[in-house]
């Protein structure tokens, strides 16, 4: 089944991204937590007592991208999902995955993957349907 935006993950994210630092885990647990309601990277570095500049500094160094860059990502995978395996209006995606707009969240989707919500979808059903 589909997980709901609230589910934990399977695996811990040590495991999914390799990550051995225990404060960075803890802000990319947080990330996923809040996916529909994202934090702000400065409050993700103080609750580990870090400063910005730290915080993408070991960002970098373990997973090779800013942390806005990541949690955006981790936003784009949570709504491929949510459109490849729910039925959920591209509105209500937006809305889960913490985009105020379904335009915003169209323009962001299409950069990060080539296509369009909507095209994602459709390829995906005619994948499902069965060759006659």
């Amino acid at each position: 089944r589909i997980r709901r935006q609230d589910d934990v993950q399977r695996m811990s994210p040590e495991d999914r991204f390799g990550i051995r630092n225990a404060k960075l885990a803890f802000v990319v647990r947080r990330m996923e937590a809040s996916l529909g309601d994202p934090v702000e990277i400065t409050d993700l570095a103080s609750s580990v007592a870090l400063s910005l500049r730290q915080l993408e500094r070991l960002f970098h160094a373990n997973l090779g991208k800013s942390p806005s860059h990541f949690y955006i990502e981790l936003r784009m995978t949570r709504a491929k999902e949510l459109l490849v395996y729910t039925e959920l209006a591209i509105g209500e995606i937006a809305e889960i995955c913490g985009y105020q707009s379904a335009s915003h969240f169209g323009r962001s989707y299409r950069t990060r993957f080539r296509e369009s919500p909507a095209a994602t979808r459709k390829a995906e059903r005619r994948r499902e349907v069965p060759a006659s």
